[in-house]
């Protein structure tokens, strides 16, 4: 077995998938696709190990992968999970136009959605009136006879490269309200917050969708009661 070959192949593997921005795992099949010399071949079960390990170097090498992890799934097959901001930011446009494309494309500017699974939350997606790309999603809850703002996020979507992210995050509170930015004082980016807005709101997103939220047609003239904190991040 050549196995500079089958580094060369874990590395064009790697590239491709980061590139790509594939849902943030690579499996053997994956990377076997880019080897010339194991294309008709069955990969010898001593050098599987030695393939993933090759990968999970490319991949720690890599200036825009942030986090590795090989691990076994349920059916014992092998895979790596990588994170990087072209990943998420894909799955986070992917899952916000699933869940409401008229509002990603801008044919509309403010919508509501509604699920039969779950009654107690109403979910807005409003375009910001002073920047196009600039989406602000809210979920409100029933609270005291009226509904009040429980979390509230701002999202930053480029259509033209089908890119989402994260810029700002509030959340309600009984005795201390969460405030958020990625941007800093000084306008540089702060890559932790930003990180972890854009996981949690895959995670929000992701709740979303698997709860069957739908949008709601609204009547003309509705107005729905809703007491909104005055964000201060």
């Amino acid at each position: 077995m050549n196995l500079k070959n089958l580094n060369d192949t874990a590395v064009k593997a790697v590239k491709q998938a980061v590139e790509r921005g594939l849902d943030e795992r690579i499996t053997e099949e994956y990377i076997l696709r880019f080897s010339d010399l194991l294309k008709d071949l069955e990969l010898d079960l001593k050098y599987k190990p030695l393939l993933y390990s090759y990968a999970l170097d490319a991949l720690r090498r890599h200036p825009e992968v942030k986090e590795v992890i090989l691990f076994d799934d349920i059916d014992d097959k092998a895979f790596i999970s990588f994170h990087t901001p072209f990943c998420i930011g894909r799955r986070l446009f992917k899952i916000l136009n699933n869940i409401a494309p008229a509002i990603v494309s801008g044919s509309e500017s403010y919508a509501q959605f509604v699920s039969p699974k779950d009654m107690t939350r109403l979910i807005e997606l409003e375009r910001t009136e002073n920047n196009d790309s600039c989406v602000t999603i809210s979920q409100t809850v029933q609270s005291g006879g009226h509904r009040a703002v429980d979390i509230r996020m701002e999202i930053m979507v480029d259509t033209g490269q089908s890119m989402a992210k994260s810029v700002s995050f509030y959340r309600a509170g009984v005795e201390k309200e969460t405030n958020l930015c990625v941007y800093e004082n000084d306008g540089a980016i702060n890559h932790r917050t930003e990180d972890r807005l854009n996981r949690f709101l895959s995670d929000w997103l992701s709740d979303i969708q698997k709860l069957g939220f739908k949008e709601k047609q609204l009547n003309t003239g509705e107005d729905l009661e809703i007491n909104t904190p005055e964000y201060t991040g």
